[in-house]
């Protein structure tokens, strides 16, 4: 069983991505969305990175017609499932695409995602708000910064489905239903078996949730509840410079 990564990075999310690739050794596709960010990951030169341009999504879906109707980040939240629908179109039968936002950093091995990725479908992580985060319920029960899809019927089906909605839909206005790609997943939960949920504590252990969890360091491994963190996502995290990094964590009542 074989597994593939993608991501989306920009020059204002490089740093992160390259954080990100630096933990997988298994292919990884990355959508780049300007020349700085292609000629860096080019530059890179690593057998296992492969480059996506915005000119190569336009044979899945005319991009043109997405990006004169909505806003930047509207506008790249319709892009994740056409870049998965565009490479799960490029991998064999039967093997898994995982996506994770470039903010997504693997404290553990990678393996140990693999190894659960397997025997289903779709693959999503609940945000699981902690108390103080509860109001953002409201956004979507599952968190779009890491899905996975199997390329057999359901996964192609579904994810199919999932990009078709993006692309008629993906603004940020909870009024009509949507924040993005993200509310569209809620309907997933009722689909079928083909559809597993990843534990949070360990897989996509995040700011909005970690104050649900107690924290633990052992031999320079990052545990919670006792279980180790394979991957945490850093949203909200901003780089100022080589000394300063704002963690975001405020915005999610965190001291």
């Amino acid at each position: 069983m074989s597994h593939t990564f993608c991501t989306i990075t920009s020059k204002s999310h490089n740093v992160f991505t390259l954080a990100l690739i630096s933990k997988i050794k298994s292919k990884v596709f990355i959508l780049c969305l300007d020349n700085f960010s292609y000629v860096l990951f080019k530059k890179l030169n690593k057998n296992n990175v492969f480059l996506v341009k915005l000119d190569d999504l336009k044979i899945i879906y005319s991009l043109n017609k997405i990006y004169s109707n909505r806003n930047y980040l509207s506008f790249i939240f319709t892009l994740k499932p056409i870049l998965i629908f565009y490479v799960l179109n490029k991998i064999k039968k039967k093997s898994f695409l995982i996506y994770l936002d470039s903010d997504i950093y693997f404290t553990g091995t990678p393996n140990k995602l693999l190894k659960n990725v397997t025997n289903s479908s779709i693959f999503l992580t609940k945000h699981n708000f902690s108390k103080k985060n509860i109001d953002k319920k409201r956004f979507g029960i599952f968190n779009a910064g890491f899905v996975a899809f199997c390329s057999d019927f359901y996964g192609k089906k579904y994810l199919k489905l999932w990009m078709i909605q993006c692309i008629k839909c993906c603004d940020l206005n909870l009024a009509k239903n949507t924040w993005g790609d993200q509310m569209y997943l809620n309907k997933f939960d009722k689909k079928n078996n083909k559809i597993k949920f990843l534990n949070t504590e360990i897989f996509n252990l995040a700011p909005w949730n970690i104050s649900n969890y107690s924290l633990s360091l052992k031999n320079n491994k990052l545990f919670c509840n006792d279980k180790e963190v394979i991957f945490y996502h850093f949203q909200d995290s901003m780089i100022i410079n080589s000394k300063i990094i704002v963690m975001g964590l405020s915005n999610y009542h965190i001291n």
